[in-house]
């Protein structure tokens, strides 16, 4: 959890706490797409691509769980 006043919070505090926010998003579909392995035991390919790039992630996942807009909104108040 992150709590500071906005007239002392750095980027890095706005940076943070969309992380958290996204990662508590994602946590319950994380738990229920293991749960559902864990009962189908499916097969599995695994794949490393050397081109994965860590820049973009966090702006994907508000985008791809549909929240981007809620936390533009949030930081820009």
């Amino acid at each position: 959890t992150v709590v500071k006043d906005r007239n002392v919070a750095t980027n890095r505090d706005y940076y943070l706490s969309t992380a958290h926010t996204v990662r508590d998003h994602l946590v319950g579909r994380w738990i229920r797409t293991q749960q559902h392995y864990y009962d189908s035991d499916p097969k599995r390919v695994y794949y490393l691509s050397l081109e994965y790039y860590m820049g973009r992630s966090l702006s994907n996942m508000m985008v791809n769980l549909g929240i981007e807009s809620e936390l533009d909104e949030a930081l820009y108040e």
